[in-house]
């Protein structure tokens, strides 16, 4: 039993300093995805619908909390759309 409280303690450290990593992470890949989003909004209509998006898409994407991948979330509406 003993053994058995001082493992635990290690575990769950671990286990949550591997959430914040995960966390860190992911905060980062949603900043570099409205980064592309904003260079995306410099594209012309024409382009954009080559690409399958429209105005429109990129300011929902826009809107998107920022806990959301906008690129990812653009790619399931469209998919959704076809």
């Amino acid at each position: 039993m003993t053994q058995i409280r001082h493992i635990y303690p290690a575990v769950t450290r671990w286990r949550i300093m591997e959430d914040i990593r995960l966390a860190i992470a992911r905060r980062i890949s949603n900043w570099r995805a409205r980064s592309r989003l904003r260079q995306m909004e410099q594209l012309d209509d024409r382009m954009l619908d080559d690409i399958g998006l429209t105005r429109a898409d990129l300011q929902w994407a826009a809107r998107l909390p920022t806990s959301k991948n906008p690129i990812a979330e653009l790619a399931c509406r469209t998919r959704s759309r076809h």
